[in-house]
């Protein structure tokens, strides 16, 4: 039996129908994936908003037993207190250590003076030297600077590290200045 169609719009209707269901469908799917992802992130949300809240409201209890219990131990606060110094201090051992490795063969260092952070002035040091050789010009002493200026363990305390006096009286002594920012004074 042989079967005609004699309606062909008909079949293309039927399968433009189903093609929509299965679309309709399809997205009716990701919408109810993505309104349950929605409702996931809201509820995670909540729930870490009150974990936050409640360790807002655990804080000040915390501070008050941290503050208690600092001062039932002295050597604690003692510790603390030391700590706090040496955040502040200068290292003066890693600075002379960082000059004596990078001081080159044709100079030679003559006064170191360091100075710590005080009320009336700032941290400074000033290094005074000469040249070993009375032929040797300037450009060993710029790269004796330009290397310490490289060197974190001058630079992080003196990042301003400049060419101070230069007295050319046949001697060929100089004077490199470091200071915290600026001139130092």
């Amino acid at each position: 039996m042989y079967r005609i169609n004699l309606y062909p719009e008909y079949g293309h209707s039927r399968k433009a129908a189903r093609s929509r269901t299965a679309s309709t469908a399809i997205l009716f799917t990701l919408l109810g994936v993505e309104v349950l992802m929605v409702g996931a992130l809201l509820l995670s949300d909540s729930l870490l908003r009150e974990r936050a809240d409640a360790l807002r409201a655990e804080l000040p209890h915390l501070e008050e037993r941290l503050a208690k219990e600092t001062q039932d131990q002295p050597e604690l606060r003692w510790a603390l207190d030391m700590l706090e110094v040496r955040a502040v201090r200068i290292d003066w051992s890693t600075k002379l250590n960082c000059l004596a490795e990078h001081i080159g063969e044709s100079l030679m260092l003559q006064e170191l003076d360091g100075r710590g952070d005080s009320k009336r002035e700032r941290p400074s040091l000033t290094i005074s030297g000469h040249y070993r050789q009375k032929n040797t010009n300037l450009s060993s002493v710029s790269g004796y600077l330009d290397r310490l200026r490289g060197d974190p363990r001058i630079s992080d305390d003196f990042p301003s590290i400049s060419l101070g006096n230069i007295r050319s009286d046949g001697k060929g002594e100089f004077d490199l200045l470091c200071a915290p920012g600026g001139e130092p004074e």
